[in-house]
């Protein structure tokens, strides 16, 4: 929010009358990282500064800070979000120019580099930009500021096969969810690559929940559970092969032959406890859980027979589980599993399968949630058979993955070693104090495991990016070392991904009693600083997705009470 005593309609104003420069170099000097905090749309005053810089914040978080080199492809961005949201053409580019030259002036910028005609002119590029359709008002928050897409210039760095899945799918928020999907499946499909995070060894399992209401294009992650059964059906083939062999055995020769065991590669959520451990272990430790409804996995989990949350969470540590049962003296040992997990679920199944915040469960979940477009869609405006390209896809999926599944042995040294470059590492430390940071900064401890194991996920996502790229056309010996544009690509998912973290968060803390017994008013009282003007009040107010007005009433509510004293206009004080 803009200060109180800050214009918000200059529609008609010419540039020297734009509200004073200062208060502009205030409001953005006082925001270190303003893309991170809540952005407040008012779509019935579509032509305001405020709106202007909630479009250019929502630009930030979604295409990265803007820099000489990505100026003009930023730009024409930023005039194609202004295009879809109903802002009109001059008093966009009027505006911007004006919000940049003080916004560069106060970072030390080389302001006539961002006031030059012909930069400017990319705003208007924007808005030559055919469009399938301008966002209603009505959908403007829900379509654009809910949680960020990935960053679609990312998209095209991506290895080329994950580049070219991702091609099949327009609709950006069903092509991010088979982005997810895909990277939960490749996970689980190389378990030779493995790299050291934190002075251990680890493998590049992960564990995704992609959360969207009924009817809101999850089902697209059916064509990457194809690509997976592709994988369970080499297994299959291979015992079948192998069991063949046992059977033309004679009896002597039996006694002294191992019989086979069939390797599941998709894991079912509806288990035991007992039977997914002997699951992993025929496994030889990996494989993947996969479910278009939460609720399976849930259920199994909270079942008599079923609580294996505890398994779940050191199987994304690779951690060692060990199982011993009086029944035939039965003695389960797996080293170092490494289950991967992809769910999909309406935001309320979020609840039911890990409860609150507290659960260590739901740390080690990347998620990705979303609200679908409303209205009909054409599901006759794309032609192709899926199936046909996607058996294609799995079956260079499954090629690709073979070297490194088949004959795979844990707990040797038949591994291949993923590094970071040196200044990768110092990079990969910035970017995951940064994130860190933000989040703490609202939550403090309760986000922590969250925040902190979204670094391990980060390191996980390079490793899985690289050995894809790598091992396309050649399989990997020795050492696998990340290249830059791999990294890069991490980084911009792991952004985005630390949005949804804290969205997911502030849903499950949503209608429940904060920690000692302190409501949501309290705990936002709480974390305001002793001293306080009323940006740094809408601040807090945005990181914990507390609506501005219902903010603004939790502090006149606090005068009245005497909890705080307005010391003078636009400035608090607490007693």
């Amino acid at each position: 929010m803009l200060n109180e005593n800050l214009e918000t309609d200059v529609s008609t104003s010419c540039f020297q009358d734009i509200p004073s420069i200062d208060l502009y170099a205030r409001y953005f000097k006082s925001l270190e990282d303003f893309s991170a905090y809540r952005m407040d749309y008012h779509p019935n005053k579509k032509n305001t500064i405020e709106n202007t810089i909630a479009l250019i914040r929502l630009n930030l978080r979604d295409y990265g800070e803007f820099t000489k080199q990505n100026a003009p492809n930023w730009l024409k961005k930023l005039g194609v979000l202004c295009k879809k949201t109903g802002v009109d053409k001059e008093f966009a580019v009027k505006n911007v120019r004006q919000i940049f030259k003080t916004r560069c002036l106060s970072n030390n910028f080389d302001e006539d580099m961002y006031l030059r005609e012909s930069l400017i002119q990319n705003i208007k590029k924007g808005y030559e930009e055919k469009l399938i359709e301008i966002i209603p008002d009505n959908e403007i928050e829900e379509e654009l500021f809910y949680t960020p897409i990935f960053n679609r210039d990312m998209f095209q760095k991506l290895p080329p096969f994950i580049k070219d899945i991702l091609s099949l799918f327009p609709v950006d928020r069903e092509c991010d969810a088979v982005l997810i999907a895909l990277l939960t499946l490749l996970s689980s499909s190389f378990p030779k690559i493995k790299g050291v995070y934190d002075s251990r060894l680890y493998s590049m399992n992960i564990f995704a929940f992609i959360s969207a209401p009924a009817a809101a294009g999850k089902g697209v992650i059916c064509w990457i559970e194809k690509c997976a059964e592709a994988i369970q059906e080499e297994f299959q083939l291979q015992y079948n092969l192998a069991f063949q062999e046992y059977e033309s055995l004679d009896d002597e020769a039996k006694k002294s032959a191992t019989k086979p065991e069939l390797k599941k590669f998709i894991l079912p959520t509806d288990t035991s406890n007992a039977k997914f451990t002997q699951s992993l272990s025929i496994n030889k430790e990996f494989g993947l859980m996969l479910d278009t409804e939460a609720d399976t996995l849930a259920t199994a989990n909270a079942s008599k027979h079923g609580n294996f949350s505890d398994i779940l969470r050191k199987t994304f540590q690779n951690e060692a589980i060990r199982r011993e049962r009086k029944t035939e003296n039965e003695y389960t040992s797996i080293k170092a599993p490494a289950l991967s997990i992809l769910v999909t679920g309406t935001p309320k199944q979020i609840n039911n399968l890990v409860h609150d915040v507290e659960n260590g469960l739901n740390s080690r979940f990347i998620h990705y949630s979303y609200l679908p477009k409303r209205g009909w869609k054409n599901v006759f405006e794309e032609s192709r058979d899926l199936s046909i390209i996607f058996k294609s896809v799995s079956i260079e999926l499954a090629s690709m993955a073979r070297p490194y599944l088949q004959n795979y042995q844990p707990g040797v040294d038949d591994y291949i070693l993923f590094e970071l470059t040196k200044q990768q590492q110092d990079r990969f430390n910035e970017i995951c104090e940064k994130i860190v940071s933000r989040l703490e900064y609202i939550y403090g401890d309760d986000i922590r495991g969250s925040a902190y194991r979204l670094g391990l996920i980060f390191y996980r996502i390079c490793m899985i990016l690289a050995t894809v790229r790598q091992t396309k056309n050649n399989s990997l010996v020795g050492k696998l070392v990340c290249a830059d544009y791999d990294f890069e690509c991490a980084a911009s998912i792991i952004d985005t991904l630390s949005y949804h973290t804290a969205k997911i968060f502030t849903d499950l803390k949503a209608c429940k009693k904060i920690k000692g017994n302190k409501q949501i008013k309290e705990l936002y009282l709480e974390k305001l600083p002793d001293e306080f003007n009323r940006e740094d009040a809408m601040q807090v107010a945005g990181l914990m997705s507390i609506n501005p007005k219902t903010a603004e009433n939790y502090l006149t509510k606090a005068i009245q009470l005497s909890f705080l004293t307005k010391v003078k206009h636009n400035h608090y004080k607490k007693l």
